[in-house]
């Protein structure tokens, strides 16, 4: 959930640190069976949106195509990510394999299954952690990127099963999506520093794109992007500021607004402690346009435009409804059940 940083009431500090929380202990067993298969229904179309289970395709040895592309990696690099992928490669399948477990159980309607699986994704996403970082700090961060969104899916869908939270199995399964976009990346980058050629086929489980079931919008995919997804969000959050300030500026600044998000551009990047979830460029413009659908008006702001915010590198969202009083932008909050933790009042000034 959207959650207002400090620097955003005026405190001036950067965005939390992340930490991690451990999954609840066989939760799906206090699921009620009706909730559960209803959690279940929601997570199955949720997870066909991203194709079937992580993208899996990292070769068991190592085979140099005719086709290859010639290689940048030295013959030093390249013996030292064969000698860390030999030692990876259990973990990784592992993951793989939890993963399309995971999305097997939702296949079958099966809470009971959807819960054990759930946690043994959390537990393979730790093992797979064991062996990072790799000599590669490209495909580290590659990697990290999607450990960070199976982990926090695997967390959500064990704790949905335990309350029934329809909106929680959406989210894990749009998780699932964001992480099948990096370790595209991540892929192609480990082939690419073993000398293959990177698979760039349209039939590559996860390449088909990210698609919420929610809003039906895609996420930038290693098939329109050259490199790191974020790249292309970044430039996509750097276009919706440009194209709304015209409309802040005559309308919103100088009033008294809603404000329901904030998350740093740089890092060290936002996390959110309540759910653990660590806010890349990727998910700040998919965060973005979910609350773009969800309250009327909402506009996205760069903070460095503005004199009101102390920290200039950071991602607003406000509500474009006005206000004379600061009280009445809290009241908008209150009305909406958002706390000061997701919700507060703003006045923007050039």
């Amino acid at each position: 959930m959207s959650r207002i940083t400090k620097f955003a009431r005026k405190d001036v500090g950067r965005a939390r640190n992340s930490y991690r929380q451990s999954m609840p202990s066989r939760a799906w067993r206090s699921a009620p069976l009706a909730v559960t298969f209803a959690t279940v229904l929601v997570l199955a179309p949720a997870l066909a949106a991203c194709g079937p289970g992580i993208p899996n395709p990292f070769p068991k040895t190592k085979t140099v195509t005719a086709t290859a592309t010639p290689t940048t990696s030295t013959t030093s690099q390249q013996d030292a990510i064969e000698a860390w992928w030999e030692t990876t490669r259990v973990a990784a399948q592992e993951l793989g394999d939890a993963m399309d477990k995971m999305g097997t159980a939702a296949d079958r309607e099966d809470p009971t299954t959807l819960g054990i699986t759930c946690q043994e994704a959390h537990d393979a996403v730790e093992k797979f952690r064991e062996h990072q970082p790799s000599p590669d700090p490209q495909l580290t961060a590659q990697l990290e990127k999607a450990l960070s969104d199976y982990d926090a899916a695997a967390r959500i869908c064990t704790t949905a099963m335990e309350n029934g939270n329809l909106d929680d199995l959406k989210q894990a399964g749009a998780l699932i999506c964001e992480g099948n976009t990096y370790m595209n990346n991540a892929v192609d980058i480990l082939r690419r520093d073993r000398g293959e050629s990177p698979d760039k086929s349209s039939d590559t489980p996860g390449r088909q794109g990210c698609t919420s079931p929610s809003d039906g919008s895609s996420s930038p995919t290693a098939s329109t992007q050259a490199s790191d997804p974020d790249q292309d969000s970044e430039q996509r959050l750097r276009q919706l500021a440009s194209s709304d300030r015209p409309f802040v500026q005559a309308n919103l600044a100088d009033w008294w607004i809603p404000q329901i998000s904030s998350k740093s551009s740089t890092e060290p990047w936002t996390v959110d402690p309540e759910d653990g979830l660590t806010y890349y460029p990727l998910r700040i413009l998919r965060e973005h346009q979910q609350l773009r659908q969800k309250y009327p008006a909402v506009r996205l702001l760069w903070a460095g435009d503005w004199s009101t915010f102390s920290e200039p590198n950071f991602w607003i969202t406000v509500v474009g409804i006005t206000f004379p009083e600061r009280a009445g932008a809290l009241g908008w909050c209150k009305s909406q059940g958002l706390d000061e933790d997701h919700c507060t009042a703003t006045q923007l000034h050039n």
